[in-house]
C-alpha cells in the first residue's frame, strides 16, 4: 500500500470542523479506527474541532458522544469501515459539507466525495495505519495511544492475525505500530480477547445450538433461543468466530432474530477458497470473500441461504 494520501491531508487542513463516522453495531475495527483517527487529529490539529459520531456503543469501550446537527453541518466527514451509506451509524452524515470514505470492504456504494478503498487491507485500521504512516503524513506525530488503537483494531478484524485476509503488508504495519507505540503486544491481546466468566458461560450455551450439514455449520436463533442463552441478537452474531476452528467445517454462519427491527440478520464466514459474499449479495447483503453479513431477512430467506451455503461448503468447485 502506502499510496499518495495528500488529498486527505489537504481536506483535513481545509476544514475547521471534522466529524468522524463508522458503521452501526460497531465491531472493534470500527471503534478503534474511529478513536485512532480522533486521537491523531486532536493531537496534531489543535485548532480544529473534532467529534466522534454514532449512537451504538462498542463492546470494548464506549466512544459515543452527543453531537449536534449544527456541528455536522458544514464539517468534513470521514467515514471509517463502512461499505455502504445506509450502514453509517448516523445518517446526519448527509449534513456534512464533504465526505471522505476510508474502507476495506468491496466498494458497492461509493458514497464519498473522496473514496479510499483497499479490499486487500485486512482491516480499516490497517488502511488507516498505512495512511498515517505514509509520506503524506510523515511530519505528524503518531502517539503511542494512536498506535495501540490501530493495532487493537487490526487484532479484532484478523482474529489475532489468523484470518485469510491477513497478508505480509498487515504484519509489516503491525510491526511498525508496535515499534512506534512501544507497547506490549501481549497486553493489548489480553485486553482485546479477554472474556468475562459470565460471557464465557453464555458462549458455551451458544455452542449447543450449532447444527452441521456436511462441511457447513450454522445456527438459527429465534427470540426464545436468545433468551435461554442470555445473549442479545448482536452479541450472538458477533461470536461467529467461535466456530471458525472446527477442522471439518468450511463455511459457518449465524442467523439471529432482531426483535426490535422484526427481521433476521446473518453473519457468514468461510475458509479461504470457499467464497461466500456472492450468496450474501443475492440476499441484499455483502462483504468480503470470506466474511459477509446480511440484514432484513425473513426466516424463509435464512433457510434458503443455508441451503445455498451448503452447496459451497460441500463442493470444492462451488462458489457463489
Amino acid at each position: 500500500m502506502n499510496k499518495n494520501y495528500k488529498k486527505i491531508l489537504d481536506k483535513i487542513k481545509e476544514y475547521k470542523k471534522i466529524s468522524i463516522f463508522r458503521h452501526i453495531s460497531p465491531d472493534g475495527d470500527a471503534c478503534f479506527s474511529q478513536m485512532a483517527l480522533y486521537t491523531f487529529l486532536k493531537e496534531n490539529f489543535k485548532d480544529k474541532r473534532i467529534k466522534n459520531c454514532g449512537f451504538d456503543s462498542c463492546e470494548l469501550f464506549d466512544n459515543v458522544e452527543k453531537v449536534n446537527d449544527s456541528f455536522i453541518k458544514g464539517s468534513l466527514a470521514i467515514v471509517l469501515d463502512t461499505s455502504d451509506q445506509k450502514r453509517v451509524d448516523d445518517q446526519r452524515l448527509e449534513l456534512a459539507d464533504y465526505i471522505i470514505k476510508i474502507d476495506h470492504h468491496p466498494p458497492f456504494d461509493n458514497y464519498g466525495n473522496l473514496n479510499y478503498v483497499d479490499v486487500k487491507a485486512a482491516a480499516a485500521c490497517e488502511l488507516l495505519a498505512d495512511i498515517l504512516f505514509s509520506n503524506s503524513f510523515k511530519k505528524y506525530v503518531k502517539s503511542p495511544k494512536v498506535c495501540e488503537y490501530l493495532y487493537s483494531g487490526m487484532l479484532t478484524d484478523t482474529l489475532n492475525f489468523k484470518t485469510a485476509s491477513c497478508t505480509s503488508d498487515t504484519l509489516k504495519l503491525a510491526s511498525t505500530l508496535v515499534k512506534n507505540g512501544n507497547f506490549k503486544m501481549s497486553d493489548v491481546t489480553d485486553f482485546v480477547f479477554a472474556t468475562k466468566l459470565d460471557i464465557y458461560s453464555k458462549i458455551t450455551k451458544l455452542r449447543n445450538y450449532l447444527n452441521t450439514s456436511g462441511h457447513l455449520a450454522y445456527l438459527l436463533l429465534n427470540e426464545k433461543d436468545l433468551e435461554k442463552i442470555g445473549l442479545s441478537y448482536s452479541e450472538a452474531k458477533n461470536n461467529i468466530a467461535e466456530f471458525g476452528n472446527i477442522q471439518e467445517i468450511n463455511v459457518w454462519c449465524i442467523f439471529v432474530y432482531n426483535k426490535e427491527k422484526d427481521y433476521w440478520e446473518g453473519s457468514i464466514r468461510s475458509k479461504r477458497k470457499y467464497i461466500i459474499n456472492g450468496v450474501a449479495r443475492r440476499y441484499g447483503g455483502g462483504g468480503h470473500a470470506n466474511a459477509s453479513g446480511v440484514k432484513e431477512l425473513k426466516i424463509t430467506d435464512c433457510k434458503n441461504m443455508i441451503n445455498d451455503l451448503k452447496l459451497i461448503a460441500n463442493d470444492n468447485d462451488k462458489s457463489a
